[in-house]
């Protein structure tokens, strides 16, 4: 899996890819859209699927009687899928989404209090999370989610996602673009790649926190979920 390549070669592999001159003198004036392709595509690849070798989790101390806290500072609330609530060695699973009925059971503006911490949710008004009901006992809230993706923007920047699967899935897009035969070719190797790469990994669908509560279908994209067709 290779990881960790420099946008620079990103550029020239992609290049051969689309069959184009892999001297940088020759495309220029295509360089800065290859970058952006390649950037974009690998960040729809890392929102789509939660990558195991990315997981990292942040323990937050909670405190009895205090319901707001700020996220940790290299894990905003985009990237967390799991929450755990720690009294000594036992975790309790925590779920998103706080209702008027977990109000009527537990009232945080009457300060009322319980434990285990059961459930959690994104304050945007506050920058912070609000977990409930309020803690009688101070533990620990673990958040479990996906390192941030490194920057490509300049040519030594590196890329996260593994370097073949970005650029086959950039080809069978600018390939499709210019109404080329080979697009679904390519788009086939990144779906096989893809497949192949989820498999060895165990990865799954990226869970999103979605605010009022359930989970829509995300949108197909080409050459990631399906093969586009000629028309």
């Amino acid at each position: 899996m290779p990881t960790g390549v420099q946008l620079s070669q990103l550029v020239s592999d992609l290049r051969s890819e689309l069959g184009h001159s892999v001297n940088v003198a020759h495309g220029v004036n295509s360089k800065e859209n290859m970058q952006y392709v390649l950037r974009r595509t690998q960040h729809i690849l890392y929102e789509e699927h939660d990558w195991p070798f990315l997981l990292v989790d942040r323990d937050i101390p909670v405190y009895a009687g205090q319901y707001l806290y700020n996220y940790p500072g290299d894990m905003p609330f985009e990237v967390i899928n799991a929450a755990w609530f720690q009294e000594g060695s036992r975790y309790t699973g925590m779920d998103y989404g706080i209702t008027i009925d977990d109000f009527n059971l537990y009232d945080t503006a009457a300060d009322e209090r319980s434990n285990p911490v059961l459930k959690w949710r994104h304050r945007p008004d506050e920058g912070q999370f609000e977990i409930w009901p309020v803690p009688s006992i101070s533990g620990t809230l673990r958040f479990r989610g996906s390192s941030e993706l490194d920057a490509m923007v300049d040519d030594d920047d590196v890329c996260t996602l593994d370097a073949n699967l970005i650029v086959l899935h950039a080809a069978a897009e600018l390939l499709a673009r210019q109404n080329s035969a080979d697009a679904r070719f390519k788009a086939e190797l990144a779906r096989k790649h893809l497949i192949k790469l989820l498999s060895n990994q165990g990865a799954q669908k990226r869970r999103s926190w979605v605010m009022g509560g359930g989970n829509p279908a995300p949108a197909l994209r080409p050459g990631i979920d399906y093969i586009p067709t000629r028309s």
